[in-house]
């Protein structure tokens, strides 16, 4: 059994993000909340436009930027807001419990993905290409149960 690419760049990000998380606990004892979000958002603002320095994402991001209508930025400014208070919310979580319990509430967003999926193909079977023989009905319930389980260990 071989490990994809993809997945080996999947656990790297799980390691990343469980990083800034535990780097964002251990700040928290030295400095306050609304510092350590100023100093979050400060870095974000810098940080993503000197990403555009890099040739290749400058010529996607205007790639994606030129064909898109007007009314589709108030939609991004909305999701950016959203996107914001989320993160605070996130740390101000993190700031006031443990970490592990605070990033066991998005590890669940797969097992909501996964259920919304199957009820979607049960109620509108042609919406999504997703198959309802009994060997994948299994293997998404076999999914089901790892992450309820995954879920519970890092909350108990």
């Amino acid at each position: 059994m071989a490990l994809s690419p993809a997945l080996l760049l999947i656990l790297a990000l799980d390691l990343i993000l469980a990083g800034k998380d535990v780097i964002a606990k251990y700040m928290f004892s030295y400095i306050d909340f609304w510092t350590f979000l100023f100093w979050l958002m400060l870095g974000e603002l810098i940080v993503r436009p000197i990403l555009l320095f890099s040739p290749a994402i400058r010529r996607k991001f205007i790639a994606d930027i030129k064909p898109v209508p007007l009314e589709i930025y108030a939609l991004c400014f909305i999701n950016c807001s959203i996107v914001c208070i989320g993160f605070a919310l996130y740390f101000d979580a993190i700031s006031r419990t443990y970490v592990a319990l605070v990033s066991a509430i998005p590890s669940a967003q797969p097992f909501f993905v996964l259920l919304f999926a199957i009820m979607l193909t049960v109620f509108y079977p042609k919406l999504l290409n997703e198959s309802l023989k009994r060997k994948g009905m299994i293997i998404k319930g076999i999914s089901v149960v790892i992450i309820l389980i995954g879920s519970y260990l890092i909350v108990s």
